[in-house]
Formats: C-alpha cells, sequence, structure tokens
C-alpha cells in the first residue's frame, strides 16, 4: 500500500477539440499545470479569473495624483507659497479616486454576492 496522501488514479480520455477548449480555460484561469487546472475543476467546479482593468487604472489614477502632489511640495518648499488652484486640483482629483475606488468595491461586492 502506498503512503502518498493521494493514491487514487483518475484517468479519461478527451478528443483534440475537448483538449483545446482544456487548455484554453486553463490558460484564461491562469493555472500552468493541467493537473492542477483537472484537480481544482474537479473539486471546486469553478475558477475565478477576475478582470482587474478598472484596478489598475485606479492604480495609475493614484500614481499620476501622488506626481501632482510631489511636484506641488517642491514648489511650495522652495518658494513657501502655495495656489488655490493647487488645492482645488488635488482635492477634485481626489474625488475621481474615490468615485474610482467606490466602483471597484462595487463590482467586487456584486461578484461575490453572486457567488
Amino acid at each position: 500500500m502506498s503512503k502518498r496522501e493521494r493514491n487514487k488514479g483518475i484517468y479519461f480520455m478527451v478528443s483534440d477539440k475537448e483538449r483545446q477548449q482544456i487548455e484554453a480555460n486553463m490558460k484564461r484561469s491562469g493555472i500552468i499545470s493541467m493537473r492542477a487546472y483537472l484537480l481544482k475543476m474537479a473539486l471546486d467546479g469553478y475558477v475565478i479569473n477576475l478582470d482587474l482593468t478598472s484596478v489598475n487604472e485606479l492604480v495609475k489614477s493614484m500614481r499620476n495624483m501622488n506626481n501632482n502632489l510631489n511636484q506641488i511640495a517642491k514648489r511650495l518648499n522652495a518658494t513657501g507659497h502655495i495656489y488655490s488652484t493647487d488645492i482645488d486640483y488635488l482635492l477634485e482629483q481626489c474625488d475621481k479616486l474615490w468615485d474610482g475606488v467606490r466602483e471597484v468595491l462595487s463590482s467586487v461586492a456584486k461578484l461575490i454576492k453572486a457567488m
């Protein structure tokens, strides 16, 4: 008797077309091991693959705002003055970022509810 935890084999045959579809689904899931993918699908029945485009855009916006804030801070340190237009611009950018955060969180909440 084997001392392996997983000591039972499961084997099945597929057509070329089925294999291509399995490989395409596996690639979309981000799992690179056929064994791991098939085991995950057999045990859980689904693999969640998130589209993080909106999160990436949010991070890009945050980087841009950080750069703008640094430029304003450098000017303030150099001149001792800050312009109200700079403050207004930063507040506007903060509002846009929070809108993006709310949108992402809303999407995640809908996804979790659907599960």
